[in-house]
């Protein structure tokens, strides 16, 4: 895997806030508390013509934020 920076895609906001929203819930409702957030996701990335390549990333699991790219179809 190589290193890359950290991501802005809306994909890891979502994931955040349900988080957040589960824990507010769960904090209501004086029910367990859902786990942390994972940080991963994934974003597509369009060069035209019809190829779009996939960045996972994962920002949360380790010193520093880590990616995997799948080349464009």
């Amino acid at each position: 895997m190589n290193s890359v920076g950290t991501p802005k895609a809306g994909v890891f906001a979502e994931g955040a806030a349900q988080v957040a929203a589960a824990g507010i819930i769960a904090h209501l409702r004086g029910s367990e508390m859902p786990g942390a957030y994972a940080g991963a996701g994934s974003c597509y990335v369009e060069f035209g013509q019809g190829q779009v390549g996939r960045v996972d990333v994962n920002f949360l699991s380790g010193p520093r934020p880590t990616g995997r790219y799948s080349g464009a179809v």
